[in-house]
């Protein structure tokens, strides 16, 4: 009779990305982008957000997410948001858009290290 030893400090699988050293390149930028063009942001009127989730190995969870401006016809937020895995707390921090256009060169005027800046001081306001 075969069995089954479980012990539960051993591997554990995990189907999030696993992101090797601080200095991958492109380990932000190039998923956000990518991830607009798969679900493509329109030029006008109403739409589901869009976001992109970096999971965290300590479950904490980093957000950027695209949504319609509620005011303005072609307008859109831009929102990078961190949820602690520790504290639960959330940071968030919006900025709003004239239209897609406005939204992707942020973008691509963006690096991963700036990128990584904004998570790291969303980061400390969750750990207030």
């Amino acid at each position: 009779m075969n069995s089954i030893f479980y012990a539960p400090n051993m591997v554990q699988y995990t189907s999030r990305p696993a992101f090797l050293g601080k200095n991958m390149d492109n380990k932000y930028k190039d998923k956000i982008i990518s991830e607009l063009e798969k679900k493509v942001v329109p030029e006008f009127g109403q739409f589901e957000p869009i976001s992109v989730i970096f999971n965290e190995a300590d479950d904490s969870r980093f957000t950027f997410t695209v949504k319609p401006n509620d005011t303005e016809v072609s307008g859109k937020d831009a929102i990078f948001a961190f949820v602690s895995g520790n504290t639960a707390r959330m940071a968030v921090t919006t900025r709003n858009f004239a239209n897609k256009t406005a939204v992707d060169e942020y973008l691509k005027s963006l690096s991963d290290e700036d990128v990584d800046n904004i998570k790291k001081e969303l980061k400390k306001k969750t750990e207030k």
